[in-house]
């Protein structure tokens, strides 16, 4: 089983970065997505706290009853 790969963002929100530092944190970034579909990433900027926030309202919100969740279900992907 291949495992979920840490993507270090900072290269691209430095404006002094080298600019192959940001080609090879974007040819990183095309790896991870088109061969496992999935990465982790840090160096964002998002504050903690937004995260926690963030985490605690998905949190909740997958806690819900099936039938409230259906009424907010993106009517594009509705399958039943």
């Amino acid at each position: 089983m291949r495992t979920v790969p840490l993507i270090d963002l900072t290269a691209h929100f430095d404006d002094a970065a080298d600019p192959a530092d940001r080609h090879r944190l974007y040819a990183d970034v095309d790896r991870a997505l088109c061969d496992i579909g999935f990465l982790c990433v840090r160096g964002h900027g998002i504050a903690p706290e937004v995260i926690a926030a963030a985490q605690g309202v998905a949190r909740r919100f997958f806690e819900l009853d099936e039938a409230v969740k259906d009424e907010v279900r993106a009517r594009r992907f509705r399958t039943r």
